[in-house]
């Protein structure tokens, strides 16, 4: 009788547990789990909202046509091929829209052109020199390759292609000679052969005279080039430049 009652007992207490406890611990899992998944992706957010607020803002597109989707510039740049290159459709663009830089979207490449006075200074100086009659109509092609080089260079690091005044012909002034000397002296001798780079021990002596010759010019480049960056620091902490 006892083994029946207690049998009787355990079926009742199963059935208990099963109606009103199961439920319950059930309910308070499910609970549980809800509020860590809700606290997890808070943080996750607050966190994102975080990146994105310390995140610099990148600076926004030069202007340009708008642009169809996928395809981009393409269809404009196909219908103006049939009647111009593709170069003068791309200038007569900049010039209708008074910027020497645009953005054209072809596909999903974003194309850039900008345009530089230091071409029209070549030209310039060309012409010129083929119409002086003193030279006989002679172009130096070292002298124009080398300056018109070093000047876009100049361009696109200082946002200036000229240190000084040049010539009237376009030519490259004082300055500007004595510039592009001295960083051909530091190309020449910095990566020349030298004695001291096998043997450390004579360094000191300087046999060949480079070392005197790349710090001669590294003085003149550092006397053109630390105005401009001096000055370009200032306009940073003065707010002008970013």
């Amino acid at each position: 009788m006892g083994i029946f009652l207690g049998l009787y007992f355990q079926i009742a207490m199963e059935i208990c547990y099963s109606m009103f406890i199961a439920p319950f611990t059930t309910m308070l899992s499910f609970f549980t789990l809800l509020v860590f998944i809700t606290f997890a992706l808070s943080h996750l957010f607050k966190l994102q909202w975080q990146r994105n607020a310390q995140k610099p803002k990148q600076p926004s597109l030069p202007p340009g046509p708008k642009p169809w989707p996928i395809v981009g510039n393409l269809p404009e740049l196909i219908i103006n091929k049939e009647k111009t290159s593709v170069s003068h459709w791309i200038h007569s663009f900049m010039k209708e829209m008074n910027t020497e830089i645009a953005c054209i979207r072809l596909g999903n490449v974003h194309v850039i052109p900008k345009r530089v006075e230091e071409a029209d200074n070549l030209v310039r100086y060309v012409l010129n020199q083929c119409k002086n009659g003193d030279e006989g109509g002679l172009v130096d092609l070292r002298l124009v390759a080398r300056h018109y080089c070093c000047n876009l260079i100049k361009k696109l690091i200082f946002n200036r292609g000229y240190l000084g005044e040049g010539k009237a012909d376009g030519g490259p002034g004082f300055k500007e000679e004595e510039y592009v000397d001295a960083i051909l002296a530091i190309v020449i001798h910095l990566y020349s052969f030298c004695i001291s780079d096998y043997w450390p021990f004579l360094r000191g002596l300087d046999l060949e005279g480079h070392e005197k010759v790349v710090e001669d010019a590294t003085r003149v480049l550092e006397k053109y080039n630390n105005p401009i960056i001096e000055d370009r620091i200032q306009q940073w902490r003065d707010g002008k430049k970013h």
